[in-house]
C-alpha cells in the first residue's frame, strides 16, 4: 500500500495526499512531473500559512525558534525574561569571599491599607546568622551577628561581607578612630577590633552583660548591667581605670553638659557621673518604672518609658525635669527633622513632640505596632516585628507614605550610605531599602 501524506491546513482542515494516485493513468514521467508540481503547490501553500502564523506569534511577543528574550507588553508588573542560552558562562568573582545572594528590586506592590509600597530599591543580602545592631563608618555598614558571635563588614557597593569573631551575643559597638569596641553580653567582655584589617586586638573583662560603650574625658565608658557598674577603660592601654557603683540595671549613658547621665532600668532613676572624678555628681532623679536608654535632642535629655507611657525631659544644665504622659507603651525615642519621635505600640500611633520643649505634639495613626524606630533621609521609619512591616512617616505630611511587607523578624532599621538597612534578627539576611 502506498504511503499517504497527511497535512493540516488552515482552519485545522485535514488534507490527504496519496502520492500513488497523483496523475493515475498517465505516463510515468508525466505523472511524476505533475505529481511533484501539485505536491509543491500544496506544501508551498502550507508553508505560507506557517509563515503567517510565525509572523503573528512574533508580533504578539514571542518567537518559536529563538532563545532571545522578548520585552513584555507594558503593565503593572513584569516577570524576568529567560536568559540567552547562547551566551558564554560568566566566571565567578575572584575573591576569597562568596558573593552575596541579592534578590532584584521588585516592582511597586499593591497598596496596603491605603499606604503605597514604593521603594525604588528593595533587595535582600546574606550577612550571617542573627544580624542585630547596625553601625557604620565612612566606607561600610556593619552588623553584629548574635548567633554567630561575630561582626560583619558589608561594602555597600559590592555587598560582599567580611566577618570576624568577637564573642557571644555582641551588641551595638562604639567606633573610635581605627578601632571598634564590641561589647559581648554573654561573655561579659569588650572586644577591640581593627576595622581596617578586621583583626582582633584584645578582649577586656568588663563585667556581666555589658552595654554599648560611649566616649567621655578621653576614656571609653561601658555599663555592666548585671553588676550595676559603670566601667572606665583607657583607650590605648585597654586597662580598666575605674568601676563606679550604680543603681538599678544601668543602661547606656548619654554625655551632656560635661556629665554622663545613666538611667537605671529597674530603679527608674537617673544618675549623673562626673567622667573626670569618676564620682556621682548631683541628686538622683526619679523618673519612670521601665525606661529606655536616654537620647540627647535640642540640648535636653529625653527618656521614654515602655510601661507607663511617659516621656521625661531633663535639662542637664538646670536639672529641671518635666514629664509628658501619653499612656500606652512607648518605644525608644529618635530625632527626626529636629523633633522627637516615639511610637506607641499599644495604640499604633506615632507621636511627634516639639523638641524645643513647648509641649506640643501630634499623633499619627499607623494601624501597626511599630517598636523599632529610626531616622532615614529626613523621615521617620519603624518596624513592626509582629505584623512583618516596615513603615515610613513623612514629617511634613504627618502620615504614612510607604508600607513594606518584610519576611522574618525585622529589627531596628539603620540609615547609612543612602540605604535603610533592616536586619532579620531571626534569620541571616538584611533588607536594603532606598527611596
Amino acid at each position: 500500500m502506498a504511503p499517504v501524506l497527511h497535512l493540516i491546513a488552515k482552519d485545522n482542515v485535514g488534507v490527504e495526499i496519496d502520492p500513488a494516485g497523483i496523475g493515475a493513468g498517465e505516463p510515468a514521467s508525466t505523472r511524476t512531473r505533475r505529481g511533484v508540481s501539485r505536491l509543491a503547490i500544496v506544501i508551498g501553500s502550507i508553508g505560507l500559512v506557517v509563515a503567517i502564523g510565525a509572523v503573528l506569534i512574533v508580533s504578539l511577543g514571542g518567537s518559536p525558534d529563538s532563545n532571545e528574550a522578548v520585552s513584555p507588553l507594558p503593565g503593572p508588573t513584569t516577570t524576568a525574561s529567560a536568559p540567552d542560552t547562547t551566551a558564554p558562562p560568566v566566571s565567578p568573582p575572584t575573591t576569597e569571599e562568596a558573593p552575596p545572594t541579592a534578590a532584584p528590586a521588585p516592582e511597586d506592590e499593591p497598596a496596603a491599607d491605603g499606604v503605597p509600597s514604593r521603594p525604588s530599591v528593595k533587595r535582600t543580602v546574606e550577612v550571617g546568622d542573627g544580624p542585630q545592631a547596625a553601625f557604620a563608618d565612612e566606607s561600610a555598614v556593619w552588623f553584629t551577628l548574635s548567633r554567630d558571635g561575630a561582626i560583619t563588614r558589608l561594602d555597600p557597593e559590592t555587598l560582599i561581607p567580611r566577618t570576624v569573631d568577637v564573642g557571644a551575643n555582641p551588641t551595638r559597638p562604639l567606633v573610635r578612630g581605627d578601632k571598634i569596641w564590641v561589647p559581648c553580653r554573654e561573655d561579659g567582655t569588650g572586644t577591640v577590633v581593627d576595622r581596617t584589617s578586621l583583626e582582633m586586638i584584645t578582649t577586656i573583662p568588663v563585667g556581666r552583660w555589658p552595654d554599648t560603650p560611649v566616649e567621655a574625658n578621653e576614656l571609653v565608658w561601658v555599663t555592666a548591667r548585671r553588676d550595676y557598674e559603670l566601667v572606665a577603660i583607657h583607650p590605648d592601654s585597654f586597662e580598666i581605670v575605674d568601676r563606679i557603683d550604680l543603681d538599678g540595671y544601668p543602661l547606656t549613658p548619654v554625655f551632656a553638659q560635661g556629665g554622663l547621665w545613666v538611667v537605671g532600668l529597674r530603679s527608674g532613676t537617673v544618675t549623673r557621673v562626673d567622667p573626670v572624678t569618676g564620682k556621682r555628681a548631683g541628686p538622683e532623679l526619679e523618673i519612670s518604672s521601665r525606661p529606655h536608654a536616654p537620647i540627647l535632642a535640642n540640648g535636653k535629655i529625653w527618656i521614654s518609658d515602655r510601661r507607663d507611657g511617659t516621656l521625661t525631659v531633663i535639662d542637664p544644665l538646670t536639672w529641671e525635669q518635666r514629664t509628658i504622659d501619653f499612656g500606652g507603651t512607648l518605644s525608644a525615642p529618635v530625632v527626626v527633622d529636629g523633633q522627637v519621635w516615639v511610637s506607641d505600640t499599644q495604640s499604633g500611633d506615632v507621636i511627634v513632640v516639639d523638641a524645643a520643649g513647648g509641649g506640643e505634639f501630634d499623633r499619627i495613626p499607623t494601624g501597626l505596632a511599630p517598636t523599632n524606630p529610626a531616622e532615614h533621609e529626613g523621615a521617620f521609619w519603624a518596624a513592626d516585628p509582629h505584623a512583618g512591616f516596615v513603615i515610613r512617616i513623612d514629617p511634613v505630611l504627618k502620615k504614612a507614605t510607604i508600607k513594606i511587607p518584610v519576611v522574618g523578624n525585622p529589627g531596628v532599621p539603620f540609615s547609612a550610605h543612602g540605604f535603610l538597612w533592616v536586619p532579620d534578627t531571626t534569620g541571616t539576611t538584611v533588607l536594603m531599602i532606598q527611596e
